[in-house]
């Protein structure tokens, strides 16, 4: 997530900013590309050859976009602390494109001049300039959330009585296509990007975390509570997580052909997993969300919720079928099979709890998935 939005956004130098594909292309050609909704993810301001006060800065929400339609009609949205190139409210406009100038006119006639700097099917930057004063405003395109989970629906019924329980995750995505909030019931995890390896992770009851990522280059991440490091998560060179440390305590994960195998804590707590031979192709990792012993449930915070901690690395490249609990004091393991839809996506996945010494089902868990 943060290696795709940073790559999106990188203005750092101008040699990237000038790198774009426009060229001498026609404006039939510039058009094409240019349709759609572009949100704002960084702004420059310059004045007279030297970077005002407040010479940059970097986005991660929509406040600021503009969207071009078929029609030659357009929308500018403006609602952030910052204007968008100078405007500070929102307006629809007309536009026409010349070779690679934009021009606009925003409702109540305000004319505008915004010069593509470059242009391809996913990233645009544009400069405004009046004088020796300009802003270069760098855009992402809006990602479409078609294919990805929407919502895991958890039904489970126990056998001998007649209760049920429900549990729910939904799944909420920003406009570059990355997972933004998961969301338990009526609580919410909201991940916000800070800048460049940083990230802040609001957990379900309001707290607030730091994640440093450097899984990339020294294949370690840091999560850190109140300015106080809580977790450090390790990887291999392959980008599988192999541990968590939180203090004195510890789970070690180990993997075996892009399978995670086996997985134990510092107080002994063991579980090894079999797999079956449905691909875990979906956007997210289905088997952190299916396994009884990884997910939070909307609760408090473990070092084991890696995935809503923003510590999972590469995920298991098969969807379980099996988890065992080796410990004599646990008398169950749990199976997995799989349905999928017309599409070939996984929509429904039933869980079951086997006594170990009966083979009699204690519970099941129809367990649907759903797309946008």
């Amino acid at each position: 997530m943060l290696i795709a939005f940073n790559t999106a956004c990188s203005t750092d130098k101008d040699e990237e900013i000038n790198s774009g594909e426009v060229g001498n292309s026609e404006n039939e050609s510039v058009y094409k590309y240019l349709l759609g909704e572009w949100i704002c993810c960084y702004q420059y301001w310059e004045e007279g050859g030297i970077s005002l006060s407040q010479h940059e800065a970097y986005y991660n929400t929509d406040d600021l976009s503009l969207t071009f339609n078929e029609d030659n009609s357009g929308y500018l949205k403006s609602e952030g602390d910052d204007e968008l190139m100078e405007v500070g409210l929102s307006y629809d406009f007309t536009y026409r494109i010349s070779g690679q100038v934009i021009y606009a006119v925003l409702a109540g006639n305000r004319d505008e001049k915004w010069s593509i700097i470059s242009l391809n099917e996913d990233e645009l930057s544009l400069k405004w300039q009046d004088g020796d004063y300009f802003i270069i405003a760098k855009f992402v395109k809006r990602k479409s959330n078609e294919g990805k989970v929407k919502s895991i629906k958890i039904k489970t019924e126990y056998s001998g009585n007649t209760s049920t329980t429900f549990r729910t995750y939904s799944f909420v995505y920003n406009f570059n296509g990355d997972l933004n909030e998961i969301i338990y019931n009526n609580k919410k995890i909201v991940y916000e990007l800070v800048e460049g390896n940083e990230m802040y992770i609001t957990w379900y009851n309001g707290d607030k975390f730091k994640l440093i990522d450097n899984r990339k280059e020294g294949y370690y991440a840091d999560v850190y509570l109140n300015n106080t490091l809580w977790a450090n998560a390790k990887y291999d060179q392959a980008g599988y997580l192999v541990a968590v440390i939180n203090g004195e305590k510890m789970i070690k994960y180990e993997y075996s052909n892009g399978n995670l195998i086996s997985s134990e804590d510092s107080f002994g707590f063991s579980c090894t997993y079999e797999y079956s031979d449905e691909k875990n192709d979906a956007n997210i990792d289905l088997n952190y969300f299916i396994d009884e012993f990884s997910a939070s449930y909307g609760n408090l915070y473990d070092y084991t919720n890696n995935v809503e901690l923003g510590l999972s690395g590469n995920k298991s490249k098969n969807l379980i079928s099996k988890i065992i609990i080796p410990n004599e004091s646990w008398d169950y393991y749990l199976t997995y099979t799989y349905e999928r839809d017309e599409n070939k996506r996984i929509s429904r996945i039933l869980r079951e709890s086997i006594d170990k010494y009966s083979g009699m089902c204690l519970n099941k868990s129809i367990i649907d998935v759903e797309y946008y």
